[in-house]
Parts: structure tokens; sequence; C-alpha cells
């Protein structure tokens, strides 16, 4: 079953073009999947049915995974499973009948106000060298509104502190260049010249980000660095990554920025998508209401 994972995953990287991250969760879920086909006694994926998957998703949620967890791996397994059955390696997609499940909601979505952005961003220690890599990754985050897969997959060459850009690979595999604002880019050119270089272990690594062991930072490490970074500057709601791309949406929006610019930036492929980021707390939209309306 493994060689077929191989030949999966040859092809979402070169034929689809995914993102190196995307592909890494989709190899992640599927392995995790034939482990517990393997677990069960199963030796050859032709046969498995849809009973076997729904068994597998039954046994995230006994292990108290969110419904979006869920939804992500089967997701993975439905495209893993389409790819054998156009090989013809399976006679038949045992996934073809099975709904996702439904995703939670959130009633809430942060945005951090302009202060509170100023906060964040101010409370690494600037005197430590991972101090000085925090600002410089809170300063891109919120300077460009990437992702946080886009974040880690960025290389020192992908970056130009002299115009000003950046060069990232969204999740559609699609390269989009992003403008910086002077203070991301002056952070990011002393970290890239002064600090990076002591933090790397060896002239290779051709990572942007790298953690205390000198290798290229992971998407749970940049979480860490984020809850720590909250709690010093005390703010009170769960920051997440997320919050800061919500924030740089926003935030661009609210000045002004055309909502097509603000997509292009933030590397959507539908309008609808940039919509949700728009300004949705009821205070500042009355606010602009009463600013803007003629009769308010």
């Amino acid at each position: 079953m493994r060689k077929w994972l191989e030949a999966f995953e040859q092809h979402v990287r070169q034929a689809k073009k995914m993102a190196p991250n995307t592909c890494e969760s989709y190899v992640r879920d599927i392995n995790g999947y034939l482990t517990f086909l393997e677990r069960n006694g199963m030796k050859q994926i032709d046969g498995t049915t849809g009973n076997d998957v729904l068994a597998y998703v039954t046994s995230l949620e006994t292990q108290g995974r969110s419904r979006a967890t869920m939804a992500r791996h089967l997701a993975s397994i439905k495209a893993f499973y389409t790819f054998l059955w156009e090989l013809g390696v399976v006679s038949k997609n045992p996934c073809s009948d099975i709904s996702l499940p439904k995703a939670e909601v959130s009633t809430t979505r942060t945005v951090l106000t302009v202060t509170e952005i100023e906060r964040l961003l101010t409370a690494p220690d600037p005197h430590t060298l991972t101090g000085q890599r925090d600002r410089a990754i809170l300063e891109l985050m919120y300077a460009s509104g990437i992702r946080v897969s886009e974040l880690v997959s960025l290389n020192v060459t992908d970056v130009n502190t002299t115009l000003g850009v950046i060069t990232c690979t969204g999740t559609n595999g699609m390269e989009r260049v992003i403008p910086l604002g002077k203070k991301a880019s002056r952070v990011l050119d002393t970290y890239v010249n002064d600090t990076r270089p002591q933090l790397v272990n060896t002239a290779s690594e051709s990572a942007l980000f790298v953690n205390r062991r000198g290798r290229r930072l992971t998407r749970q490490g940049f979480w860490k660095i984020l809850k720590k970074c909250g709690e010093l500057c005390g703010l009170t709601h769960k920051i997440t990554p997320n919050a800061l791309r919500r924030s740089f949406a926003a935030h661009m929006l609210d000045n002004g920025a055309d909502l097509r610019v603000v997509q292009e930036l933030m590397g959507h492929a539908d309008l609808a998508t940039t919509q949700r980021y728009a300004s949705s707390d009821r205070g500042r939209v009355m606010d602009a209401y009463l600013r803007h309306h003629p009769r308010a």
C-alpha cells in the first residue's frame, strides 16, 4: 500500500503542483489511514470499502479530533482513492458515497485592532536572536497577509528587501509577488543579514525562518511563537495565524483598499472568500455607516 502513497505524493507534487505544505498534509493524513488499515489486518488497498473509511473517521472522533480535522482527513483519503481509481488500482472508489462532515463554524472571527497589532509586534525580546526572528516573522505576517503554510515555505531567495517584496507559492501552487511596507522590510533585512546567519548551522539551509536547531521552522513552531507573544503582550483572546491574516485584510479594506487588490494579495481564487475577511465587527460597521451615509 505504501508504494501507492509514494506514487500519489509524486503525482500531487509534480502534476498537481501543490504547495509543499499542502502536499505534506495530504501524505500525513493518508499515512494515518494506511496505518489504521494495517493495524486492522488489511494488506491490499484494493478491496477496502466505505466502511473501512468510516471506521477510520470514527476512530479520529474517538480521539477527540475536531470535525474540521476529520473533514480534512476524509478529503485527503478521497483524493487518494480518486487517484487509485483513475490508475485502475482499485475497482471502485469507496469514498464515492461518503459526505464530508461539516466543520464547526466559528461565530466569532478575531480581528485585532491596530493597537493590539502594535503590542503583538513589540512582544518579542529584541535582545535575543529568537526574539529578533520572531519580530521579523510577525512583521512579515501582518505586512503581507500570507498563510502560515506559505510563511514556513519561504526561502531566503524569496525575499527582496531592497524592492520590498516577497515571492510566495500559494496552496494552488501559483506564485504571487507581495509588497512589504518599509517597517517590515527594515526588520526583515536586519534578520536576513544579521540574525539568521547566527541561527543556521549550515550554509546549505535555504529556509528563511529557522528554529533553534537551525532547521526550517514548522507550522507547529510558528503556532508556539504566536501563542507565546500573545501571552507576553497580554492579549486576552486567542491569537491564531488566521487572526493575523484576517487583520491584514480587514485593516486594508477599512482604509480603502480595493477588494480585488486584497483578493490578489491574499491569493484567493474566489472573491467571495476575500469578502469573508471584510469587517464583521458590528461596532465598526455602524461607525462606517454613520460616517458615510448621507442621512445617517
